[in-house]
Protein backbone atom coordinates (compact mmCIF):
# COMPACT_ATOMS: atom_id res chain seq x y z
CA UNK A 1 0.00 0.00 0.00
CA UNK A 2 3.10 1.69 -0.21
CA UNK A 3 1.68 5.93 -1.62
CA UNK A 4 -1.68 4.93 -0.29
CA UNK A 5 -3.00 7.40 1.53
CA UNK A 6 -4.63 5.89 5.05
CA UNK A 7 -7.16 6.87 7.64
CA UNK A 8 -7.32 5.16 10.68
CA UNK A 9 -10.93 6.00 10.49
CA UNK A 10 -11.90 3.62 13.49
CA UNK A 11 -8.72 4.63 15.97
CA UNK A 12 -10.70 5.17 19.00
CA UNK A 13 -12.21 1.51 18.68
CA UNK A 14 -8.50 0.21 18.40
CA UNK A 15 -7.60 2.14 21.73
CA UNK A 16 -10.25 0.95 23.21
CA UNK A 17 -9.51 -3.10 22.20
CA UNK A 18 -5.74 -2.71 22.69
CA UNK A 19 -6.54 -1.12 26.08
CA UNK A 20 -8.45 -4.02 27.23
CA UNK A 21 -6.23 -6.78 25.77
CA UNK A 22 -3.29 -4.95 28.07
CA UNK A 23 -4.99 -5.27 30.55
CA UNK A 24 -7.19 -8.19 31.08
CA UNK A 25 -6.29 -10.23 28.11
CA UNK A 26 -8.77 -11.96 25.62
CA UNK A 27 -11.37 -11.91 28.83
CA UNK A 28 -11.58 -7.88 28.46
CA UNK A 29 -12.52 -8.41 24.80
CA UNK A 30 -15.42 -11.08 25.71
CA UNK A 31 -16.79 -9.20 28.35
CA UNK A 32 -16.65 -6.19 26.52
CA UNK A 33 -18.79 -7.61 24.14
CA UNK A 34 -21.14 -9.44 26.77
CA UNK A 35 -21.55 -5.56 27.94
CA UNK A 36 -22.24 -3.84 24.67
CA UNK A 37 -24.86 -7.06 24.13
CA UNK A 38 -26.35 -6.41 27.36
CA UNK A 39 -26.83 -2.55 26.85
CA UNK A 40 -28.03 -2.54 23.75
CA UNK A 41 -31.12 -5.00 25.25
CA UNK A 42 -31.65 -2.77 27.62
CA UNK A 43 -31.85 -0.11 25.38
CA UNK A 44 -34.11 -1.86 23.52
CA UNK A 45 -36.04 -2.53 26.55
CA UNK A 46 -36.35 0.85 27.70
CA UNK A 47 -37.57 2.53 24.66
CA UNK A 48 -41.34 1.81 25.47
CA UNK A 49 -43.01 3.24 28.28
CA UNK A 50 -43.67 0.80 31.77
CA UNK A 51 -47.30 0.15 30.62
CA UNK A 52 -46.44 -1.49 27.37
CA UNK A 53 -43.63 -3.60 28.71
CA UNK A 54 -45.60 -5.33 30.88
CA UNK A 55 -47.49 -7.00 27.86
CA UNK A 56 -46.96 -10.73 27.42
CA UNK A 57 -45.94 -10.42 23.68
CA UNK A 58 -43.10 -7.67 24.80
CA UNK A 59 -40.38 -9.77 26.01
CA UNK A 60 -40.97 -12.75 23.66
CA UNK A 61 -39.99 -9.69 20.79
CA UNK A 62 -37.21 -8.66 22.12
CA UNK A 63 -36.08 -12.50 22.50
CA UNK A 64 -36.72 -12.92 19.11
CA UNK A 65 -35.09 -9.20 17.87
CA UNK A 66 -32.19 -10.09 20.25
CA UNK A 67 -30.87 -12.86 19.00
CA UNK A 68 -30.54 -11.40 15.18
CA UNK A 69 -28.35 -8.84 17.48
CA UNK A 70 -26.40 -10.82 19.22
CA UNK A 71 -25.75 -12.66 15.55
CA UNK A 72 -23.12 -9.70 14.65
CA UNK A 73 -22.15 -8.85 18.17
CA UNK A 74 -18.45 -9.74 17.47
CA UNK A 75 -15.33 -8.19 18.91
CA UNK A 76 -15.00 -5.21 15.86
CA UNK A 77 -15.48 -1.87 15.81
CA UNK A 78 -19.14 -2.28 14.35
CA UNK A 79 -20.29 -3.23 17.66
CA UNK A 80 -20.19 0.14 19.03
CA UNK A 81 -22.32 1.18 16.12
CA UNK A 82 -24.67 -1.50 17.23
CA UNK A 83 -25.10 0.24 20.34
CA UNK A 84 -25.53 3.60 19.39
CA UNK A 85 -28.50 2.60 17.01
CA UNK A 86 -30.14 0.93 19.78
CA UNK A 87 -29.45 4.50 20.99
CA UNK A 88 -31.08 6.37 18.47
CA UNK A 89 -33.93 3.80 18.49
CA UNK A 90 -34.65 4.61 22.03
CA UNK A 91 -33.92 8.31 21.81
CA UNK A 92 -36.16 8.57 18.81
CA UNK A 93 -39.25 6.36 20.42
CA UNK A 94 -39.14 8.66 23.60
CA UNK A 95 -39.18 11.82 21.65
CA UNK A 96 -41.90 10.63 19.22
CA UNK A 97 -44.27 10.02 22.66
CA UNK A 98 -42.63 13.26 24.42
CA UNK A 99 -41.33 15.66 22.52
CA UNK A 100 -38.71 18.34 23.18
CA UNK A 101 -34.83 18.09 22.82
CA UNK A 102 -34.68 16.99 25.95
CA UNK A 103 -34.29 14.11 24.38
CA UNK A 104 -32.57 14.28 21.41
CA UNK A 105 -29.42 16.70 22.89
CA UNK A 106 -27.35 13.72 24.42
CA UNK A 107 -26.91 12.13 21.06
CA UNK A 108 -24.76 15.23 19.59
CA UNK A 109 -21.91 14.02 22.08
CA UNK A 110 -22.47 10.33 21.50
CA UNK A 111 -22.08 11.24 17.66
CA UNK A 112 -18.64 12.77 18.26
CA UNK A 113 -17.60 9.24 20.55
CA UNK A 114 -19.27 7.20 17.40
CA UNK A 115 -17.31 8.64 14.66
CA UNK A 116 -14.18 7.87 16.12
CA UNK A 117 -15.24 4.05 17.05
CA UNK A 118 -16.80 3.19 13.74
CA UNK A 119 -17.68 4.52 9.83
CA UNK A 120 -21.22 3.66 10.29
CA UNK A 121 -21.35 6.66 12.42
CA UNK A 122 -22.67 8.59 9.61
CA UNK A 123 -26.13 6.59 9.86
CA UNK A 124 -26.73 9.03 13.30
CA UNK A 125 -27.62 12.26 11.43
CA UNK A 126 -28.71 10.41 8.52
CA UNK A 127 -31.31 8.48 10.90
CA UNK A 128 -32.42 11.79 12.47
CA UNK A 129 -32.55 13.90 9.15
CA UNK A 130 -34.94 10.84 7.67
CA UNK A 131 -37.31 11.25 11.08
CA UNK A 132 -37.05 15.54 10.11
CA UNK A 133 -38.36 14.40 6.61
CA UNK A 134 -41.63 12.05 8.01
CA UNK A 135 -42.43 14.65 10.46
CA UNK A 136 -42.27 17.41 7.70
CA UNK A 137 -44.68 15.75 5.30
CA UNK A 138 -47.02 15.10 8.71
CA UNK A 139 -46.70 19.04 9.24
CA UNK A 140 -47.80 19.83 6.32
CA UNK A 141 -50.73 17.09 5.43
CA UNK A 142 -52.18 17.23 8.63
CA UNK A 143 -55.21 14.33 7.77
CA UNK A 144 -52.00 12.08 7.78
CA UNK A 145 -51.79 12.36 11.36
CA UNK A 146 -55.47 11.58 11.95
CA UNK A 147 -55.08 8.34 10.45
CA UNK A 148 -51.58 7.46 12.29
CA UNK A 149 -51.12 6.23 15.64
CA UNK A 150 -48.59 8.47 17.01
CA UNK A 151 -48.65 9.32 21.30
CA UNK A 152 -49.39 13.11 20.08
CA UNK A 153 -49.76 15.56 17.41
CA UNK A 154 -46.63 17.00 15.34
CA UNK A 155 -46.02 20.64 14.93
CA UNK A 156 -43.68 22.96 13.28
CA UNK A 157 -41.76 22.70 16.22
CA UNK A 158 -40.40 19.49 16.04
CA UNK A 159 -39.29 19.71 12.47
CA UNK A 160 -37.03 22.33 13.95
CA UNK A 161 -36.06 20.21 16.66
CA UNK A 162 -35.02 17.01 14.89
CA UNK A 163 -33.51 19.61 12.25
CA UNK A 164 -31.34 21.42 14.84
CA UNK A 165 -30.34 17.76 15.98
CA UNK A 166 -29.71 16.20 12.72
CA UNK A 167 -27.33 19.42 12.07
CA UNK A 168 -25.30 19.25 15.60
CA UNK A 169 -24.66 15.72 14.91
CA UNK A 170 -23.63 16.47 11.31
CA UNK A 171 -20.79 19.04 13.02
CA UNK A 172 -20.00 16.21 15.14
CA UNK A 173 -18.93 13.63 12.72
CA UNK A 174 -16.06 16.46 11.61
CA UNK A 175 -14.66 16.37 15.36
CA UNK A 176 -11.78 13.66 14.74
CA UNK A 177 -8.13 13.37 13.84
CA UNK A 178 -9.06 13.54 9.81
CA UNK A 179 -11.46 16.20 9.82
CA UNK A 180 -13.96 16.57 6.58
CA UNK A 181 -11.72 13.56 5.26
CA UNK A 182 -13.21 10.55 7.19
CA UNK A 183 -16.66 11.55 6.06
CA UNK A 184 -15.37 11.07 2.16
CA UNK A 185 -13.52 8.18 3.32
CA UNK A 186 -16.39 6.36 4.89
CA UNK A 187 -18.74 6.79 2.31
CA UNK A 188 -16.09 5.73 -0.28
CA UNK A 189 -15.83 2.59 2.01
CA UNK A 190 -19.40 2.36 1.69
CA UNK A 191 -19.81 2.38 -1.93
CA UNK A 192 -16.80 -0.25 -2.14
CA UNK A 193 -18.64 -2.66 -5.31
CA UNK A 194 -15.53 -5.27 -4.40
CA UNK A 195 -15.94 -5.71 -0.43
CA UNK A 196 -19.73 -6.32 -1.32
CA UNK A 197 -19.25 -9.08 -3.68
CA UNK A 198 -15.66 -10.34 -2.19
CA UNK A 199 -16.74 -9.65 2.03
CA UNK A 200 -19.24 -11.92 3.25
CA UNK A 201 -21.14 -9.28 5.48
CA UNK A 202 -21.58 -7.10 2.58
CA UNK A 203 -23.36 -9.93 0.48
CA UNK A 204 -26.97 -10.54 0.93
CA UNK A 205 -28.37 -12.92 3.44
CA UNK A 206 -30.17 -15.10 0.85
CA UNK A 207 -27.24 -16.48 -0.86
CA UNK A 208 -28.07 -20.11 -0.93
CA UNK A 209 -24.61 -20.70 1.15
CA UNK A 210 -26.16 -19.25 4.02
CA UNK A 211 -29.23 -21.53 3.89
CA UNK A 212 -28.01 -23.92 7.19
CA UNK A 213 -27.64 -21.05 9.24
CA UNK A 214 -29.81 -20.83 11.67
CA UNK A 215 -30.02 -17.13 11.90
CA UNK A 216 -31.60 -16.74 8.37
CA UNK A 217 -34.29 -18.37 9.69
CA UNK A 218 -35.17 -16.36 12.25
CA UNK A 219 -34.33 -13.45 10.11
CA UNK A 220 -36.80 -14.21 7.50
CA UNK A 221 -39.20 -14.86 10.01
CA UNK A 222 -38.67 -11.78 11.81
CA UNK A 223 -39.17 -10.28 8.10
CA UNK A 224 -42.41 -11.65 7.49
CA UNK A 225 -43.60 -10.44 11.09
CA UNK A 226 -42.46 -6.76 10.19
CA UNK A 227 -44.94 -6.97 7.21
CA UNK A 228 -47.17 -8.28 8.71
CA UNK A 229 -47.27 -5.82 11.51
CA UNK A 230 -47.27 -3.17 8.70
CA UNK A 231 -49.85 -5.02 6.75
CA UNK A 232 -52.60 -5.45 10.02
CA UNK A 233 -52.80 -1.55 10.47
CA UNK A 234 -52.17 -0.34 6.95
CA UNK A 235 -54.58 2.52 7.51
CA UNK A 236 -53.55 3.39 10.56
CA UNK A 237 -49.53 2.55 11.03
CA UNK A 238 -47.52 6.17 11.59
CA UNK A 239 -45.35 7.13 8.49
CA UNK A 240 -42.71 7.15 10.98
CA UNK A 241 -42.78 3.42 11.45
CA UNK A 242 -43.67 3.07 7.75
CA UNK A 243 -40.11 4.34 7.31
CA UNK A 244 -38.59 2.37 9.52
CA UNK A 245 -39.44 -0.51 7.99
CA UNK A 246 -39.16 0.49 4.50
CA UNK A 247 -35.38 1.35 5.55
CA UNK A 248 -34.20 -1.42 7.45
CA UNK A 249 -35.66 -3.99 5.07
CA UNK A 250 -33.40 -2.52 2.23
CA UNK A 251 -30.56 -2.64 4.04
CA UNK A 252 -30.84 -5.69 5.31
CA UNK A 253 -31.72 -7.58 2.16
CA UNK A 254 -28.29 -6.00 0.94
CA UNK A 255 -26.09 -6.66 3.26
CA UNK A 256 -25.64 -9.30 6.22
CA UNK A 257 -24.05 -6.38 8.42
CA UNK A 258 -27.75 -4.79 8.26
CA UNK A 259 -29.70 -7.42 10.42
CA UNK A 260 -28.67 -6.14 13.63
CA UNK A 261 -30.25 -2.31 12.41
CA UNK A 262 -33.39 -4.24 11.00
CA UNK A 263 -33.90 -6.23 14.53
CA UNK A 264 -33.54 -2.69 16.49
CA UNK A 265 -35.91 -0.42 14.24
CA UNK A 266 -37.76 -3.21 13.48
CA UNK A 267 -38.44 -3.89 17.26
CA UNK A 268 -41.19 -0.97 18.06
CA UNK A 269 -43.29 -1.41 15.00
CA UNK A 270 -43.50 -4.93 15.83
CA UNK A 271 -44.33 -3.56 19.25
CA UNK A 272 -47.05 -1.46 18.32
CA UNK A 273 -48.75 -3.68 15.89
CA UNK A 274 -49.18 -5.98 18.65
CA UNK A 275 -50.58 -3.36 20.75
CA UNK A 276 -53.02 -2.04 18.01
CA UNK A 277 -54.12 -5.81 17.85
CA UNK A 278 -54.68 -5.90 21.70
CA UNK A 279 -56.51 -2.74 21.66
CA UNK A 280 -59.08 -4.46 18.64
CA UNK A 281 -60.07 -6.99 20.91
CA UNK A 282 -57.43 -9.25 22.31
CA UNK A 283 -58.60 -11.14 25.69
CA UNK A 284 -57.29 -8.59 28.28
CA UNK A 285 -55.72 -11.87 30.40
CA UNK A 286 -53.47 -12.24 27.28
CA UNK A 287 -52.51 -8.41 27.57
CA UNK A 288 -50.56 -8.59 31.22
CA UNK A 289 -47.18 -10.74 31.99
CA UNK A 290 -47.22 -12.83 35.46
CA UNK A 291 -43.95 -12.36 37.24
CA UNK A 292 -43.03 -15.83 36.42
CA UNK A 293 -43.33 -15.27 32.89
CA UNK A 294 -41.48 -12.64 32.66
CA UNK A 295 -38.68 -14.01 35.19
CA UNK A 296 -38.60 -16.87 32.55
CA UNK A 297 -37.96 -14.79 29.53
CA UNK A 298 -35.79 -12.66 31.23
CA UNK A 299 -33.45 -15.80 32.14
CA UNK A 300 -33.84 -16.54 27.93
CA UNK A 301 -32.43 -12.97 27.22
CA UNK A 302 -29.83 -13.03 30.03
CA UNK A 303 -28.53 -16.94 28.66
CA UNK A 304 -28.41 -15.66 25.01
CA UNK A 305 -25.77 -12.82 26.04
CA UNK A 306 -23.61 -15.09 28.53
CA UNK A 307 -23.11 -17.85 25.47
CA UNK A 308 -20.33 -15.64 23.41
CA UNK A 309 -20.34 -16.36 19.99
CA UNK A 310 -22.44 -18.86 19.43
CA UNK A 311 -21.56 -20.93 16.08
CA UNK A 312 -22.82 -20.46 12.37
CA UNK A 313 -21.97 -23.14 11.53
CA UNK A 314 -20.93 -27.25 12.08
CA UNK A 315 -17.32 -26.51 11.19
CA UNK A 316 -16.65 -24.13 14.19
CA UNK A 317 -15.48 -25.56 16.90
CA UNK A 318 -15.43 -22.87 19.72
CA UNK A 319 -16.79 -23.29 22.98
CA UNK A 320 -20.24 -22.12 23.18
CA UNK A 321 -19.92 -21.07 26.75
CA UNK A 322 -16.97 -18.86 28.34
CA UNK A 323 -13.99 -16.19 27.89
CA UNK A 324 -11.33 -15.34 25.32
CA UNK A 325 -10.87 -15.88 21.91
CA UNK A 326 -13.15 -18.27 19.83
CA UNK A 327 -13.72 -18.55 16.38
CA UNK A 328 -12.65 -20.84 13.22
CA UNK A 329 -8.79 -19.60 13.39
CA UNK A 330 -5.52 -21.07 13.25
CA UNK A 331 -4.71 -20.71 16.82
CA UNK A 332 -2.82 -23.64 16.87
CA UNK A 333 -0.74 -23.56 13.75
CA UNK A 334 0.20 -19.41 15.31
CA UNK A 335 0.95 -20.89 18.20
CA UNK A 336 3.30 -23.86 16.44
CA UNK A 337 5.02 -21.21 14.18
CA UNK A 338 5.50 -18.76 17.59
CA UNK A 339 7.13 -21.67 19.62
CA UNK A 340 9.44 -22.83 16.48
CA UNK A 341 10.84 -19.01 16.73
CA UNK A 342 9.77 -18.53 12.55
CA UNK A 343 10.32 -15.73 11.14
CA UNK A 344 9.65 -13.89 7.43
CA UNK A 345 6.34 -13.27 5.26
CA UNK A 346 3.32 -15.76 5.54
CA UNK A 347 0.68 -16.40 2.61
CA UNK A 348 -2.71 -16.71 4.73
CA UNK A 349 -6.05 -16.61 4.82
CA UNK A 350 -6.78 -12.79 4.15
CA UNK A 351 -9.60 -12.92 7.71
CA UNK A 352 -6.51 -15.02 9.28
CA UNK A 353 -4.60 -11.74 8.60
CA UNK A 354 -5.51 -10.22 12.41
CA UNK A 355 -4.38 -12.72 14.18
CA UNK A 356 -1.30 -13.33 13.20
CA UNK A 357 -0.51 -9.65 13.38
CA UNK A 358 -1.47 -9.36 16.50
CA UNK A 359 0.80 -12.75 17.63
CA UNK A 360 3.92 -13.32 15.42
CA UNK A 361 4.82 -9.35 13.99
CA UNK A 362 6.91 -8.40 13.96
CA UNK A 363 9.27 -11.58 13.37
CA UNK A 364 6.53 -12.57 10.54
CA UNK A 365 4.02 -10.80 8.96
CA UNK A 366 0.99 -11.93 6.59
CA UNK A 367 0.64 -10.86 2.94
CA UNK A 368 -3.24 -9.51 3.34
CA UNK A 369 -5.59 -8.93 6.27
CA UNK A 370 -9.22 -8.57 6.38
CA UNK A 371 -8.80 -5.08 5.70
CA UNK A 372 -9.06 -5.54 2.08
CA UNK A 373 -11.34 -2.89 1.48
CA UNK A 374 -8.36 -0.71 2.43
CA UNK A 375 -5.43 -2.61 -0.04
CA UNK A 376 -5.28 -1.42 -3.55
CA UNK A 377 -7.86 -3.61 -6.11
CA UNK A 378 -5.04 -4.86 -8.22
CA UNK A 379 -3.09 -6.44 -4.64
CA UNK A 380 -6.47 -7.93 -3.63
CA UNK A 381 -6.44 -9.30 -7.37
CA UNK A 382 -3.57 -10.88 -7.46
CA UNK A 383 -4.14 -12.45 -4.38
CA UNK A 384 -7.56 -13.70 -5.14
CA UNK A 385 -5.78 -15.25 -8.49
CA UNK A 386 -2.74 -16.92 -7.00
CA UNK A 387 -5.24 -18.97 -4.29
CA UNK A 388 -5.97 -20.70 -7.22
CA UNK A 389 -3.98 -21.10 -10.27
CA UNK A 390 -0.59 -23.02 -9.41
CA UNK A 391 1.58 -21.00 -11.72
CA UNK A 392 0.35 -17.75 -10.41
CA UNK A 393 0.54 -19.03 -6.60
CA UNK A 394 4.19 -19.58 -7.63
CA UNK A 395 5.03 -16.33 -9.11
CA UNK A 396 3.25 -14.57 -5.96
CA UNK A 397 5.01 -16.32 -3.34
CA UNK A 398 8.35 -14.88 -5.30
CA UNK A 399 7.19 -11.94 -5.60
CA UNK A 400 5.79 -11.28 -2.27
CA UNK A 401 9.30 -13.51 -0.72
CA UNK A 402 7.01 -15.83 1.13
CA UNK A 403 8.55 -18.47 3.45
CA UNK A 404 5.45 -19.94 5.18
CA UNK A 405 2.45 -21.08 3.75
CA UNK A 406 -0.82 -21.51 5.74
CA UNK A 407 -3.48 -22.70 3.09
CA UNK A 408 -7.33 -22.69 3.71
CA UNK A 409 -8.24 -26.06 2.71
CA UNK A 410 -12.08 -24.39 2.33
CA UNK A 411 -10.60 -21.50 -0.38
CA UNK A 412 -7.73 -23.17 -2.00
CA UNK A 413 -8.18 -25.01 -5.20
CA UNK A 414 -6.53 -28.53 -5.20
CA UNK A 415 -4.74 -28.45 -7.67
CA UNK A 416 -2.59 -25.04 -5.72
CA UNK A 417 -2.39 -27.68 -2.62
CA UNK A 418 -1.39 -30.29 -5.16
CA UNK A 419 1.41 -28.18 -6.41
CA UNK A 420 3.10 -27.12 -2.90
CA UNK A 421 2.90 -31.18 -1.75
CA UNK A 422 5.00 -32.03 -4.32
CA UNK A 423 7.19 -29.15 -4.56
CA UNK A 424 10.53 -30.24 -3.09
CA UNK A 425 11.34 -26.22 -1.00
CA UNK A 426 8.61 -26.79 0.70
CA UNK A 427 8.05 -29.36 4.07
CA UNK A 428 4.50 -29.45 5.91
CA UNK A 429 4.78 -28.52 9.42
CA UNK A 430 1.05 -29.54 10.32
CA UNK A 431 -2.63 -30.55 9.17
CA UNK A 432 -5.59 -29.30 11.51
CA UNK A 433 -8.70 -27.24 11.75
CA UNK A 434 -8.70 -27.00 7.52
CA UNK A 435 -5.34 -25.71 7.36
CA UNK A 436 -2.13 -26.55 5.89
CA UNK A 437 1.14 -25.04 7.11
CA UNK A 438 3.74 -25.40 5.20
CA UNK A 439 7.66 -23.84 5.30
CA UNK A 440 10.30 -23.35 2.94
CA UNK A 441 13.18 -25.98 4.18
CA UNK A 442 15.56 -23.11 3.81
CA UNK A 443 13.93 -21.40 6.81
CA UNK A 444 15.73 -21.30 10.14
CA UNK A 445 13.76 -22.76 13.25
CA UNK A 446 14.79 -21.29 16.31
CA UNK A 447 13.89 -23.96 18.35
CA UNK A 448 12.83 -27.70 18.07
CA UNK A 449 14.13 -30.43 15.00
CA UNK A 450 14.44 -29.11 11.33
Amino acid sequence: MSGRPFIAHEWLAGVLFFALDWAFGDAGLSFLAAVVALGTFALMYYAFAPKDRKTLWYLPLLLLMSYLVAFRVLVRPHIFTILAQAALMLAAERWRRRGGLAQLWWLVPMQLIWINLHGAALFGPAFIAMLAGCVGVLVVFPRLQAYGAEARTFGKRDIYELAATAVAMSVACIVNPYGTKIVAFSLDLLGNSYAKTRVWEWTTPFLPTNVTYYWLWLYVSALILLWASVIVRLRFVPLIDLAYAVLVTYLSTRANRFVPDFAIFSFPVVVRAFMHLAQAGLRPSFRVQRPWVELGLATLLFTNCVVYGYAHSAREHRPLIGWGYGGDMPYQEVALIKRLGLKGTIFNEYSDGALIIHELVPNVRPVLDSRIDLYPLDQVEEYDRAYVVPQLFARYLDRHNVNIIMLYQGRAAPRVVQWVEDNPEWRRLSDTNGRLLYIKRSTAIATGPR
